[in-house]
């Protein structure tokens, strides 16, 4: 490991509401610094599925299917957010 670089564990949860239907919440916590709060459209999760999306703070795209850690239907995304 590089000097100077340190590694933190973090945790991250993602919630929607019946009154906000349209918008995920994702809450990134390091236990260090305060918690960090994103709120995009689950739309952009649902397009992430298929194909690179999302545009300059949130970016999302799809991780390849692997059959033996994936249920049938189900994918998985990857989120980066600046």
């Amino acid at each position: 490991m590089p000097q100077g670089l340190v590694t933190v564990p973090v945790s991250i949860a993602l919630r929607y509401t019946v009154a906000g239907p349209y918008a995920v919440r994702m809450v990134v916590e390091t236990g260090v610094t305060p918690p960090v709060h994103w709120v995009f459209a689950r739309d952009l999760l649902t397009e992430g599925l298929y194909r690179p999306a999302g545009l300059a703070d949130v970016q999302v795209w799809p991780v390849p299917r692997r059959p033996r850690r994936l249920s049938a239907g189900r994918g998985a995304v990857r989120i980066r957010v600046s």
